[in-house]
C-alpha cells in the first residue's frame, strides 16, 4: 500500500498497524519506516495497554485529534 493510501487509512479511522519483516509471504518495511512516516504526519502512536484496562476518551480529544490529522494530511 502506498504512503498517500496508508495515511488515507489513518484519516478515515484506521487505528492499527502490522509491522515487523514479513507478514504471511509478503515483505514488510519495517517499524523504522513507519516511523520516519508517522513523524512526517504528525501521528502518533498509541502506548500499549494491558487487556481489560480502561482508557478515558472525550468527544473532545477525538474531535481535536481528527483535526490534528486532517490539517497535516493537507500540508
Amino acid at each position: 500500500m502506498s504512503e498517500a493510501e496508508q495515511i488515507l487509512c489513518f484519516s478515515a479511522g484506521a487505528n492499527a498497524i502490522f509491522t515487523g519483516e514479513k507478514m504471511l509471504t509478503t515483505d514488510a518495511v519495517g517499524w523504522d519506516e513507519d516511523r520516519v512516516m508517522f513523524e512526517k504526519y504528525g501521528l502518533k502512536p498509541m502506548k500499549p495497554f494491558e487487556r481489560g484496562e480502561y482508557r478515558e476518551v472525550t468527544i473532545e480529544d477525538m474531535s481535536r485529534d481528527m483535526n490534528r490529522s486532517a490539517e497535516s494530511a493537507t500540508l
